[in-house]
């Protein structure tokens, strides 16, 4: 992905977590950060690896704000992963775990940590499907893709098949307020 990002002229740099300020990512005011994973629909964490380690959205904010995130951060958060930008209905679901935060996309409640935890200025991304996590040749040269199942005009089926580029499959998200409480004076008079 790094080689892929500069032949396109962009600056790319790998922070891994390491429980310490990153300078990189201490002086990051404008760029785009790129949460990396494995993601389900509705889920409140990602994979560190399929089937394996996984990180509870606070734990992926901690991550970011213990390395180094100023708050001041005004560009990009990307949840780069499969379904981040998908919410679902888990009522029924025998999952309990992976619906804690009640199927919202994973985007959203990342948003919304972030924003309660004084992070005002960035903006939020999430994708829907299954994302390529390295670019590959397809439709108009090598990029990455959402792939899934689709049925041809000649009416076979295909899995994995090509469905467009990644970012035709993003989705910008809007933190939601956090509540407030509401000032003794507010209440005397009847305002917020």
């Amino acid at each position: 992905m790094i080689d892929h990002a500069l032949d396109q002229d962009n600056v790319a740099q790998q922070v891994w977590f390491t429980g310490k300020k990153n300078p990189f990512m201490s002086g990051m005011q404008a760029r785009h950060i790129y949460i990396r994973g494995h993601g389900l629909s509705g889920a409140g964490f990602i994979l560190a690896r399929r089937r394996s380690t996984y990180y509870k959205y606070t734990e992926v904010v901690s991550r970011l704000i213990t390395s180094g995130l100023p708050k001041t951060f005004s560009g990009k958060l990307k949840c780069y992963h499969c379904h981040s930008a998908e919410s679902i209905d888990p009522s029924g679901s025998a999952d309990s775990h992976v619906f804690e935060t009640r199927g919202v996309a994973f985007a959203q409640i990342v948003a919304d940590e972030l924003y309660a935890r004084g992070y005002r200025n960035c903006t939020y991304y999430g994708y829907e499907g299954g994302i390529d996590a390295m670019p590959k040749d397809g439709t108009g040269g090598r990029h990455m893709f959402v792939r899934g199942f689709l049925v041809g005009s000649d009416g076979k089926s295909r899995n994995n098949a090509e469905l467009g580029r990644v970012s035709d499959f993003r989705r910008q998200f809007t933190p939601r307020s956090v509540p407030t409480k509401r000032s003794m004076l507010g209440m005397l008079f009847g305002g917020m």
